[in-house]
């Protein structure tokens, strides 16, 4: 997350990553272009945001330490490869 801003961190131009406060946020979701969303919790982005519902990968695991989440790993990469070479922006959480 960006320095005490609570907003999600540019990780490449077009790749955020962040946590679940901005979820509800339909305005950084615009001002930030994002297209798509990968969602590693028991929620994902929410009614108001402006993001294809096709667009979004939610993966309802446990948000603790002890869930490997590496098994998951090549589902959300080439999510994110794909999104990534049609133009699009993406959220990670």
């Amino acid at each position: 997350m960006g320095a005490n801003s609570g907003k999600p961190s540019r990780v490449f131009q077009s790749l955020y990553i962040g946590g679940e406060p901005v979820l509800d946020d339909p305005v950084w979701f615009e001002t930030n272009g994002v297209t798509h969303v990968v969602s590693m919790c028991w929620r994902t982005v929410g009614d108001d945001v402006a993001v294809d519902r096709k667009n979004i990968l939610h993966l309802d695991v446990a948000d603790v330490p002890s869930v490997d989440i590496l098994p998951l790993l090549d589902q959300t990469t080439l999510f994110i490869h794909k999104a990534r070479l049609a133009g699009g922006r993406g959220f990670v959480h």
